[in-house]
């Protein structure tokens, strides 16, 4: 080995084959690994891989990463040494992201199999007359570091004691009137490969009874919270009603919404005759009686297809545009708080200088701006990977009085089998209804597909057949023939479940997702009606925003406003 390659260390090595138990992360194979010396010699030889590569003609090698990044824990990989050779000779099929999957997902296997539990109480020694000081303070001390270490291996915890002894006898403990002795815990990276991340994933602290509780606990509570009066809601582009549903949970009453699609508009008023829905475009739509009378404005920012610069007089060319009508509308109703939901590739549009456009936009309203960031709906009792970023400003003169805490997560992940099963999501079973179907051919070829998988899990005859001219191109495209996971949250829902590029196939039947079933991932009640055709019934749905996402969020905008 070239001695100018950025090849790993051995404590990194060690960490990488600890973190998945000594087993290859690759979940489809899973071979224990050992040395040259074990019995099989070189079959299931263990090998600390580079995700992106460590040589510079190397597979997945990028020229941004730094010598450090390169040999840091993150960038490894264990596998054994079949699948190392594998992932090495198809980088496409193999991406850094599929990677990084795979150890993700090997590391939180392996830890809920294999992983040490958190010490007990039992574990910490009482204190009581006559125990030693020292012995007493290193007890708790490495109960302490055990905490730490058992929740994640890359930290390792250092405890500074600020004592305050007895006059008389400073070895011992013997007075119940004891102060106790005050700990600092600082928890630091062994490696410093990880400076700027969080100790451990909410992912990984659901193995552990203690973090489960705990959550479990703060989404009790935050439920529990209720309006001291009745909060009023104006919403913008309301489409289905995800948004005002789940606000109208947390404690808001609509007094006006705004919807142009006439399918989502008689979804509207076929479920909430009382809500007062406005169906024309919003450049019609006059807000001035509403001034100084709402306490939420919400709406999904709608970026207009040409970018922007940080100038705020490019603002007046926008006239006409969705993007200009909401800016109308917060500056003629002068909400309190103003909530606007968006795709997360937002943030990334021109650099990130629309967003920044928006703000100062706001900041020019007279507004500031106390949220702005990427909510995970996985983590708010939603059973979907789905991304929105969120953006939360009051109202400037309010600023002093409002503080804005961001909602608890739910305690565990919610999988498919949560949407369509009855348990803890729902008291029955997912109700009948229609939807999309696939062609006889169609059906038979996806019998094939196993759950989880997609495409490249058909054998190689029907590979060619169903891919066609796209089976010789380049690229992974493992959203086409993908089938859900009853144990996994689902993909993120799309417009048709049948898009050949992000299928969308039951767990187990050999069919597309029903538009009931569609409701219940995005956690719509049962008793929820959509009107209009199939096809605009699936978009109703995959282009709303997650009840039980949305009913979080405004819990902590309903605590915000109780306390002001």
């Amino acid at each position: 080995m070239s001695k100018e390659r950025d090849d790993f260390s051995q404590s990194v090595k060690t960490k990488l084959k600890d973190r998945v138990s000594g087993r290859c992360s690759n979940l489809d194979c899973r071979i224990v690994t050992q040395g040259p010396a074990g019995k099989d010699k070189v079959n299931n030889i263990g090998v600390a891989a580079h995700i992106q590569a460590a040589a510079k003609n190397g597979p997945r090698y990028n020229v941004n990463m730094s010598k450090e990044e390169r040999r840091s824990l993150h960038n490894g990989i264990w596998l054994c040494s079949n699948c190392s050779n594998k992932i090495d000779r198809d980088i496409d099929t193999y991406s850094v992201e599929i990677l990084h999957d795979w150890k993700r997902k090997a590391e939180e296997k392996a830890l809920h199999e294999f992983g040490k539990s958190l010490p007990s109480s039992y574990d910490v020694i009482d204190a009581s007359i006559g125990v030693s000081r020292n012995f007493l303070n290193k007890s708790i001390n490495k109960a302490n570091g055990q905490i730490f270490e058992h929740l994640d291996s890359r930290t390792n915890a250092i405890i500074e004691h600020i004592t305050q002894y007895l006059p008389n006898n400073k070895n011992l403990i013997t007075s119940p009137q004891k102060k106790p002795v005050n700990e600092k815990i600082l928890v630091i990276d062994k490696s410093r490969e990880y400076i700027h991340e969080k100790p451990y994933s909410k992912v990984q602290t659901e193995y552990f009874v203690q973090f489960s509780d705990s959550f479990k606990r703060c989404w009790n509570e935050e439920m529990a919270i209720k309006p001291s009066r009745d909060y009023t809601l104006v919403e913008l582009f309301a489409g289905a009603g995800g948004l005002a549903l789940g606000l109208e949970q947390a404690g808001f009453k609509p007094i006006l919404l705004n919807e142009t699609d006439k399918y989502a508009y008689h979804t509207l008023r076929t479920n909430r005759s009382d809500w007062n829905v406005i169906e024309d475009d919003i450049k019609n739509v006059d807000f001035t009686h509403l001034k100084a009378k709402v306490d939420l404005l919400t709406g999904e920012l709608r970026i207009p297809p040409f970018s922007l610069s940080c100038n705020l007089s490019k603002f007046e060319i926008l006239q006409g545009t969705t993007l200009f009508e909401m800016k109308r509308a917060i500056k003629e109703i002068q909400p309190k708080v103003f909530l606007a939901e968006s795709p997360i590739g937002l943030t990334k549009i021109d650099s990130g200088k629309v967003l920044n456009t928006i703000n100062k936009m706001l900041e020019n309203l007279g507004y500031t701006i106390i949220e702005s960031e990427t909510y995970e709906a996985l983590f708010y009792k939603v059973p979907q990977k789905r991304k929105r970023f969120i953006t939360i400003a009051v109202r400037s003169d309010l600023y002093d009085k409002l503080t804005f805490k961001k909602p608890p997560y739910y305690y565990r992940e919610l999988t498919v089998k949560d949407a369509l099963k009855a348990g803890e999501l729902y008291d029955s079973d997912v109700p009948e209804s229609s939807g999309q179907k696939y062609s006889r051919r169609k059906a038979e070829i996806m019998s094939f597909v196993p759950e989880g998988g997609h495409w490249r899990d058909l054998p190689i005859d029907l590979q060619e057949e169903y891919m066609e001219r796209s089976f010789y191109l380049t690229g992974s495209k493992t959203g086409i023939a993908r089938r859900l996971s009853w144990d996994e949250p689902s993909l993120n829902l799309t417009c048709s479940p049948t898009h050949r590029m992000l299928e969308r196939c039951h767990p187990s039947e050999d069919r597309p997702l029903t538009t009931r079933e569609y409701a219940r991932i995005q956690t719509f009640p049962d008793d929820w009606i959509f009107k209009g055709p199939d096809r605009q019934v699936y978009k109703q749905i995959s282009n709303a925003f997650p009840i039980n996402l949305a009913l979080a969020i405004g819990k902590s905008i309903v605590r915000m406003l109780n306390n002001e």
